[in-house]
Formats: structure tokens, C-alpha cells, sequence
């Protein structure tokens, strides 16, 4: 027997007999409890990317389905309802007709996932059992009714990778985004040795900043005697150990030396960012040439004449500095090397080569290039 997808193609069969309710907690019918977004009909992946509450849905799904089915996390998308009985953590289940599904991964690369609507031929479920058990849980971990229907898997699916004969393609393995807090309970400071695991702009920090994760996401960079201030938020004594343990300190200790936490490998790493404000945070600096100094009539550069060439945009080139992509496009000066550049706009050697800034030439100055640089030669 197929496995019945809601409680009402469960009456007649033996196994789900007790269910006697016969509205399903997939249905429209509940949607005032439920605050999941709207998904149209006839999705398309076009039809997502250009909608942006159901690309920011697809998102949220992207990453709970990247983990194994009964995983702990913290971390609640906005269209989860948050009451006082569940603020700090949740554990991820699947209704009972759908079942986790491993993503093909790369040697040596943590194992993610997917989930699709069960089989005839797929085993029982394993935690979530009916879907009496499904209303209690989402009752207890107060998650939408609706969370992981048939809609919400296909909409997920959409956005998976997959190659030109259809089949799933292993996810990224770096930039990878570390899980924040629920919101408003707190930021952590994310520990040195997960720094890789970051966009290229978080990767040459100073020696006295550090990275902090909000709660809404965002990661910022503080400097010592900011992030010093944080040692002493309650929420630094309600976070993971660091070691993949969630525990409360026994005892509170007002010395820094003991007292910091920092975090990271016992945290909840995703392919994809966490919330809009992470995402937007993990974005590329872009660095603003002005026009008038590559190009028109009388406008030399270290005394040399200037050719205009066609102005080229680099848009997702993060993995690019801005030394090669001078080499690249070439700025539209004829004899103007890397060197010469750097002298002129040294903040591009510091901002692009080693936080990989994407690069605008023409338009106004946005404060990263000073919009006077000195001028060098006759």
C-alpha cells in the first residue's frame, strides 16, 4: 500500500484506523495557523528567482532539509511561529509521507540532504510515525501544520543542483554559513579555526577584531574591546560547548580567560546563508572607480593617455582580487599596470585582493575608493 499522504486516505486501512480526524494538517483549510508563505501553482525555478518571498522560502527549505531528519537545531525561519515555549532549540522531523534523501557529496565533504514524498517501496518512517504524531509535534516544537507538504517539496526540489541528464549534483563545500541564534536571544563569537569555512571577505581580519554571528544572521567584525562586552551576555552562558553539546554553565565566571566561548564546530554549518541579512552581509565589496579618471577627453592618468575601452561590470566573481581584475579588464588604460594602480587606490590591493571586491568602473564613489585620488606624474 502506498503510504497515505494526509490523514483522510487513511480511513479503511488497518495501520492508521485511530486517526479520526479527517482534516489534513496539509490542507488550505488551516492556513490561519500556519504561517507559511502562499506557493503559486506550475512553479518554474524562472518564477522563484524572480519572486522574492518565495526565493527566501525555497532558501529556508534548502537549508532544514540539508540535515538528517532528527537533528537539533536553533536557528527558526520567520514564517515559524515563536512562542515562549520555543525560543531556544527544535528538533527536525518529517510528516510521515516524506522520507530524507542523501545528496550525492565528494570525498572527505560532510554528507547533506534532501527530502522527497515517501515510496511504496521505501521502509516505514522511523520517528514520526502518523500523523497524530505529526499534530503533537508540531504542537510541541510549535512548527506550521503544513511544514514539508507536497508543495513545499517540490518548491525545495526546484532549487537542488542538478545535471544536463537530470540526475542531483553534490551541493557546494565552501562558502559554508554558520547557524545563528534564535532571533533575539543573543550573538556568538565565532571561533578562529571555522574562519575558512567563510566568504574570502572575512578572511583577513586584524589581529585584535573577531567574527560575530546576530541573531538575525548577520556577520559583523569586532574589534577586542567590543566583542569583550559580549562574554558577558546571558546567552554566552546558554550556547553550545563547542564541542556539538548544548549546555547551560554550571557556574558563572566573571574572568575572560575562562569565561570566553567562542563557537563554531559545534555549530550547524549550511551551503546556503541562513537569513537575508546573513546573505547580505557575506556579499562581495564592491569597489567604485570613478569615470572621469578612465577615460574622456583630456583625462590622463600618471601623465599617460587614456584609451576607452568598453566598461565591464564583474558581477559574482568573489573568487577574483581586484589586482587580477585589473589585468582582466584592463581599466581602459593603455600602459597602466597593477603597481600603478595600487599607488593610486591602494585600499583596491587591501579590499580586493584579499576580500576578492567586485569591481564598478564608472558611476559615483561610494566611499571604499577615495573619489580624488592623488594624481602621480606630470
Amino acid at each position: 500500500m502506498e503510504y497515505p499522504d494526509t490523514p483522510s486516505d487513511t480511513h479503511g486501512t488497518d495501520k492508521f484506523s485511530i486517526l479520526s480526524d479527517p482534516q489534513s494538517p496539509h490542507s488550505s483549510s488551516i492556513s490561519s495557523k500556519s504561517a507559511s508563505p502562499q506557493i503559486p501553482d506550475h512553479l518554474t525555478q524562472e518564477m522563484v528567482n524572480n519572486t522574492s518571498t518565495l526565493k527566501r522560502l525555497q532558501t529556508d527549505l534548502l537549508v532544514l532539509t540539508g540535515f538528517v531528519d532528527n537533528s537539533t537545531l536553533h536557528w527558526r525561519p520567520t514564517w515559524f511561529p515563536t512562542l515562549s515555549h520555543s525560543p531556544k532549540f527544535w528538533t527536525l522531523h518529517n510528516p510521515p509521507n516524506v522520507i530524507t534523501e542523501p545528496l550525492p557529496h565528494y570525498p572527505l565533504s560532510s554528507p547533506m540532504y534532501t527530502r522527497r514524498l515517501r515510496r511504496p517501496t521505501d521502509p516505514p518512517p522511523r520517528f514520526i510515525t502518523d500523523w497524530n504524531h505529526w499534530k503533537d509535534y508540531c504542537t510541541l516544537h510549535n512548527i506550521p501544520p503544513d511544514f514539508l507538504n507536497a508543495t513545499m517539496i517540490k518548491l525545495l526540489r526546484l532549487g537542488l543542483l542538478y545535471s544536463a541528464s537530470g540526475n542531483l549534483l553534490p551541493p557546494p563545500t565552501w562558502p559554508l554559513y554558520p547557524e545563528p541564534q534564535p532571533l533575539n536571544t543573543g550573538t556568538y563569537i565565532l571561533n578562529p579555526t571555522s574562519y575558512h569555512h567563510l566568504p574570502k571577505k572575512f578572511q583577513s581580519i586584524g589581529p585584535r577584531e573577531s567574527i560575530v554571528i546576530r541573531s538575525t544572521g548577520k556577520i559583523d567584525v569586532l574589534n577586542t574591546t567590543e566583542t569583550e562586552k559580549l562574554y558577558f551576555h546571558a546567552s554566552q552562558w546558554t550556547h553550545y560547548s563547542g564541542t556539538g553539546r548544548y549546555q547551560d554553565d554550571a557556574t558563572y565566571c566573571a574572568d575572560l580567560d575562562v569565561a570566553r566561548k567562542s563557537q563554531g564546530p559545534g555549530r550547524r554549518w549550511a551551503y546556503l546563508p541562513w537569513t537575508k541579512e546573513q546573505e547580505e552581509s557575506c556579499a562581495p565589496f564592491k569597489i567604485r572607480i570613478p569615470a572621469q579618471f578612465w577615460g574622456g577627453a583630456g583625462g590622463g592618468v600618471l601623465g599617460r593617455s587614456v584609451e576607452p575601452r568598453r566598461r565591464r561590470r564583474m558581477d559574482k566573481r568573489e573568487d577574483v582580487g581586484a589586482g587580477d581584475m585589473v589585468d582582466e579588464v584592463g581599466m581602459g588604460i593603455r600602459g597602466l599596470g597593477v603597481k600603478d594602480t595600487e599607488m593610486m587606490y591602494p585600499d583596491i590591493s587591501r579590499t580586493g585582493r584579499e576580500h576578492g571586491a567586485d569591481v564598478e568602473i564608472g558611476g559615483k564613489s561610494n566611499g571604499l575608493v577615495d573619489s580624488k585620488p592623488k594624481r602621480i606624474g606630470g
